[in-house]
């Protein structure tokens, strides 16, 4: 991954120099449990016409939407999700069992009230309630690749649906248990070293198009970064549903894990947790994207964990790995 645990893709989109203007329009068509997307357009200035304009726009405003899989909209009964005290870390056990860490909120999450905007001088998404209600649908639609939800919207839903993390000792004790590990790196990352037991399920694949903007896209990251560019894989719950059982009990695994906190605790029971402007929507992170998209498959949130600070942290503890470069 390269900055705040994306892809290719992800780089462009926080690039400090891009500026948005947008444009919306409706889309009223309803998945279950996902978050129906609102068409966003993107420009970048003519001056970085060569790198960023394939990249797609971000939203400058938005909200989530409150529909769930019975297609009726549930604006009565408003979801909050408010932050577990500092004491219960834990993500171990209850006599035994591994239950997870939920998130450290700043905020409660609300279906009704919960609105975001792009702060393009800081390049960052913000929370800004002024925008609740305001757009149902939240999309983004890059000019290489495909559409797909913007972050924030992803981490409210996570959010809501009451996602864990645990840490990389209590994933392998999982594993003991029959949980099975997902690495969602690319494929090739994945064959150098992955931990033990580890299933491939990658949610970004390189660039296949041979559009215009495909091939400025591949030339960008080549000669920017010596890099291949990457984008994500349409087809990915399909092939998901095809690798795993539907509901199956899986721990998702990228490089560096992200996180849904919105506080930072860095002195714990020294000085109380701070909120962190760069994390009005915690981090980014492939293993929270692939959560996402299994959740819109039909997994239960009670079926998935992700693991904090991802393989980096795995082999940083010293725990089994395999590949050949392992």
């Amino acid at each position: 991954c390269i900055p705040y645990g994306c892809s290719a893709q992800g780089y462009w989109l926080n690039t400090p120099a891009a500026h948005f203007a947008c444009t919306n329009t409706r889309n009223t068509t309803e998945h279950q449990t996902c978050l129906v997307p609102r068409k966003v357009a993107i420009l970048a200035p003519p001056y970085l016409s060569f790198y960023y304009p394939f990249m797609a726009s971000m939203h400058c405003g938005g909200r989530v939407s409150s529909r769930w899989s019975t297609g009726k909209p549930s604006r009565s009964s408003s979801l909050v999700v408010t932050a577990k005290s500092s004491s219960s870390r834990v993500g171990t056990a209850s006599g035994g069992r591994i239950t997870g860490r939920a998130p450290k909120l700043a905020d409660p999450v609300d279906f009704e009230s919960v609105g975001f905007r792009l702060d393009p001088a800081n390049n960052r998404w913000i929370r800004d309630d002024r925008f609740a209600g305001k757009f149902d649908q939240t999309l983004a639609t890059p000019k290489s690749g495909t559409p797909y939800v913007v972050w924030p919207a992803i981490h409210t839903l996570l959010v809501s649906k009451g996602l864990r993390s645990v840490t990389p000792e209590e994933a392998l004790a999982l594993q003991d248990q029959g949980w099975t590990i997902v690495d969602v790196r690319l494929a090739t990352d994945f064959e150098q070293v992955h931990a033990a037991g580890a299933v491939s399920l990658p949610l970004y694949r390189y660039v296949e198009g041979t559009g215009f903007w495909d091939n400025v896209k591949k030339a960008a990251m080549a000669i920017g970064f010596a890099m291949r560019a990457t984008e994500r894989d349409p087809d990915y719950q399909s092939k998901a549903l095809s690798v795993l059982k539907k509901n199956q009990k899986i721990i998702l695994m990228c490089a560096i894990g992200g996180t849904l906190d919105t506080l930072v605790d860095l002195r714990k029971g020294v000085k109380p947790a701070i909120r962190d402007p760069e994390r009005a929507f915690g981090r980014e992170s492939r293993s929270l994207k692939a959560a996402y998209e299994l959740i819109n498959a039909g997994w239960s949130a009670n079926n998935l964990f992700w693991v904090e600070g991802g393989l980096q942290q795995w082999r940083f503890r010293g725990l089994p790995t395999e590949g050949t470069k392992p």
